[in-house]
């Protein structure tokens, strides 16, 4: 974790390349940001989950889309442990008929702090002549192995 903080300070002489420290004007306040590194907490020992999301999205199109018109899906895995891990994928497929329907698997491998953390499934669809996207759950972090299959059903 990076902290910063704005540091003020009254010198007489500031140090200059190492070799040598040049005068300053008597008094004079120096002013900086001063970067910290910090660690986690010792305690919070960090646990390697891993698995995989399956997504089935399927588009149904108020309008024919036009012909030989293509359709991007994604699929992104957010967590919010403090270690912030996310992963995320894409395809692309031809636009047949409505619904069209896109098949994605987002492998994961994870190293949580938190015993709690959760993993925040979303999906977005680009194309042929609409976007959408949106937030599909926001669920605990499946058990180690686990593969978590999602049907999400999105109308353009």
């Amino acid at each position: 974790m990076l902290m910063v903080r704005r540091e003020h300070r009254w010198v007489g002489l500031l140090p200059g390349d190492g070799r040598s420290r040049r005068p300053a004007i008597p008094g004079m306040l120096v002013s900086g940001l001063v970067a910290v590194l910090t660690a986690p907490t010792p305690s919070a020992a960090a646990v390697t989950h891993s698995g995989s999301v399956n997504a089935t999205i399927s588009v149904t199109f108020a309008a024919a889309p036009p012909a030989a018109s293509q359709l991007t899906c994604s699929l992104a895995l957010v967590s919010n442990d403090a270690l912030a891990p996310a992963d995320s994928r894409f395809t692309t497929v031809p636009v047949t008929a409505s619904p069209t329907t896109c098949t994605i698997q987002v492998p994961y491998r994870w190293r949580l702090l938190g015993s709690t953390s959760k993993m925040t499934i979303a999906y977005s669809v680009s194309g042929p002549q609409q976007s959408s996207s949106g937030i599909y759950a926001i669920i605990p972090v499946p058990a180690n192995g686990t593969k978590t299959d999602v049907a999400i059903a999105v109308s353009q």
